[in-house]
């Protein structure tokens, strides 16, 4: 097995927050132009997915306990943050019953798609890790 010491330079987990923040304000503008809705349905979908991905996350790291680099932290790190965001801001937003023609539900599905795309950015920048392709 490979040592898994990841010389990435953080470029990975840096593109992935620059363009999670990216989906994030593109979302924001399409919920505030009426373009996209954000339905009860599509929230409980992302809640589903995040609490699924929690224990997956948990067993992951189980298995790989000891063999990680400092890339697979920031990944692991990252996908956490994104994780947990994704599981708040969904239940905000179910919880709170926020008129389509506001201001708040454009900002809370901008940081909602935010959250989830860097959970599924970090993803991808962990199994690159994993892989060793970021040299």
């Amino acid at each position: 097995m490979t040592s898994m010491n990841c010389s990435c330079k953080c470029a990975c987990t840096a593109i992935t927050v620059i363009g999670s923040i990216i989906v994030g304000i593109i979302t924001a503008i399409l919920v505030a132009t009426a373009t996209v809705a954000i339905t009860p349905v599509f929230l409980w979908v992302l809640l589903g997915i995040a609490v699924v991905y929690l224990p997956i996350l948990l067993l992951f790291t189980a298995l790989r306990r000891g063999e990680g680099g400092l890339c697979i932290c920031r990944a692991l790190t990252a996908i956490v943050i994104g994780i947990l965001g994704t599981i708040l801001l969904a239940l905000i937003l179910l919880g709170i019953a926020l008129p389509a023609t506001g201001f708040l539900l454009p900002f809370f599905a901008g940081i909602l798609l935010f959250f989830f795309a860097l959970t599924l950015a970090s993803t991808a920048c962990l199994i690159l890790c994993q892989a060793d392709c970021n040299e």
